[in-house]
């Protein structure tokens, strides 16, 4: 869980590195990593039942419990995912907003 939770901590300040460089603003880039941890798990929680667990499965603070293999079924249910994909998730985050804003600066100021 340790290992996860750091992992989790260093994919998040990547994001937000990502994120800061498509949109050009710190608090941009602050509100958006805000948004990604707090705001997007409670919307998700408000789609249709099969759609809410699918959704919250991917969001980011819920993939260090999968990570761990401690998550509690009885809060997502029966959709979560195994260790290897939530971490394949877990990677995929960073690696793909920092491509996109390594293709925004080159794009932009080049």
């Amino acid at each position: 869980m340790l290992l996860a939770s750091g992992l989790s901590a260093a994919a998040l300040a990547l994001v937000g590195l990502g994120l800061g460089a498509v949109i050009r603003s710190t608090a941009g880039a602050i509100v958006s990593v805000i948004a990604l941890l707090f705001v997007l798990p409670g919307i998700a929680v408000y789609l249709p039942p099969p759609w809410n667990t699918r959704v919250s499965t991917l969001l980011l603070p819920n993939l260090v419990p999968q990570i761990a293999d401690e998550w509690l079924l009885s809060r997502l249910g029966d959709g979560s995912l195994p260790p290897w994909a939530a971490l394949a998730v877990l990677f995929a985050y960073p690696v793909v907003t920092l491509a996109i804003g390594s293709y925004a600066l080159k794009r932009r100021d080049a």
